[in-house]
């Protein structure tokens, strides 16, 4: 008996502890183009590998720098 009431409180607790999220979805992007500043044309990437950016975000103590693949 103990036992059972023990997981009617669980499911209970879980079916209440659950709301519907009331945040939107991220709608941010970024683009745009590599450019050689001395020619102007644009900087050719690995087929494979690709490139890499790093993207610092400032406003904080510590901000960390994040690598993006393009």
């Amino acid at each position: 008996m103990k036992k059972i009431l023990l997981m009617i409180s669980c499911c209970l607790f879980a079916l209440t502890s659950c709301e519907i999220d009331n945040y939107e979805s991220p709608n941010a992007s970024i683009h745009g183009s590599i450019i050689d500043e001395k020619t102007g044309e644009l900087v050719g990437m690995d087929v494979q590998d690709g490139g890499e950016l790093k993207v610092v975000e400032l406003g904080f103590a510590n901000p960390q720098t994040q690598s993006w693949k393009i």
